[in-house]
């Protein structure tokens, strides 16, 4: 819900014009209220507005039987929003006239909150212990968000140089390893033998020993490897198949030779 509510007040890729102070407590009391909205520019109002949430409807009966504990914070306010997740917690309640009531966006509306019921304005006798308290807020909010945001900064700075130096180092080990100086002399030695059956002089271009193969040529080549090896394969057991037929056939032929012969020589006898 807080969340809402910040994209409510604060449009994305926008400075923000007030301070969105949560979990604020209230001056010279032990009460918090869930979010004061403090606008500091002309264009976002001219008083704080203060906001209970609640996500159920037991939470918001449980306010109602004390509608006055929000005035320690509510008396600094223009105005005092009650926000609920679900409309429906509300219904049938007798929510006081002083509040107003907000729901989160519906329909088409991807940022702004719903109003359910406008938040009447408020009369203010003395806003400066509000005003001081949201400062004190903000002050201690920046003095600990700041340093621990440059912090961040500084362990990811240190972390992207470190990889980047990892990077750089690996991309010259990777040169001077074994497996990488095998490769090269595979390809040195298909580029010869396969230079054997061109129908010109000279190596193959996209192997030639002026520039490095890439990995996807490697690749490719071992995939030619691997064809034909499968295509060999596929003719000799082909060409077996053959030479079996040509077995079974002569075979038979001289077995039908020696019937016929011995056919003759019974003939012949009689």
């Amino acid at each position: 819900m807080l969340e809402m509510l910040r994209r409510h007040y604060i449009a994305e890729g926008r400075p923000a014009a007030g301070v969105f102070a949560s979990e604020i407590q209230a001056p010279d009391s032990y009460r918090r209220a869930d979010l004061i909205w403090a606008p500091v520019v002309p264009s976002a109002g001219d008083g704080m507005v203060g906001h209970e949430i609640k996500v159920s409807r037991s939470d918001v009966l449980v306010e109602l039987t004390d509608p006055m504990k929000c005035e320690a914070w509510a008396q600094f306010c223009t105005r005092w929003w009650l926000v609920v997740s679900d409309p429906a917690f509300v219904a049938g309640l007798d929510v006081p006239e002083t509040w107003g009531i907000m729901a989160p966006p519906s329909g088409r509306r991807t940022r702004s909150m719903t109003v359910i019921r406008p938040a009447p304005a408020r009369k203010v006798h003395d806003a400066g212990p509000g005003w001081k308290r949201v400062l004190s807020w903000q002050h201690h909010h920046l003095s600990t968000e700041v340093p621990e945001l440059q912090r961040s900064l500084r362990y990811m700075t240190e972390d992207r140089d470190r990889y980047r130096q990892q990077a750089h180092e690996l991309s010259y080990s990777a040169r001077e390893t074994p497996q990488h100086q095998r490769v090269s002399n595979i390809i040195k030695l298909l580029d010869v033998e396969m230079a054997k059956h061109q129908p010109y002089d000279g190596p193959l271009p996209w192997l030639s020993a002026h520039h490095d193969a890439t990995d996807e040529q490697i690749v490719e080549v071992l995939l030619d490897v691997m064809r034909s090896r499968k295509v060999a394969e596929q003719v000799r057991s082909e060409a077996d198949a053959v030479l079996r037929a040509l077995d079974r056939v002569t075979e038979a032929t001289a077995k039908q030779r020696e019937r016929l012969a011995h056919l003759a020589g019974l003939a012949g006898g009689e």
